[in-house]
């Protein structure tokens, strides 16, 4: 059975994935290794716990 906070946590973790994935690509594009390009992307996105966090928060403000 397929809890539906599981299914946004999940959606919330590919979100959060392809930010990242995206600002890599685009380090990459301007010379990078892809492991250095991953590095910098993760370090510019910030904490991802902390903006999965802040997701979370701005979603239960959409049932009040």
């Amino acid at each position: 059975m397929r809890l539906p906070w599981n299914k946004e946590r999940a959606e919330l973790d590919r979100e959060v994935a392809y930010h990242i994935e995206a600002l890599a690509d685009g380090f990459e594009a301007e010379g990078m290794s892809r492991a250095e390009a991953l590095l910098r992307a993760r370090r510019e996105f910030g904490g991802v716990e902390q903006v999965k966090e802040h997701c979370r928060a701005d979603s239960r403000w959409d049932w009040v």
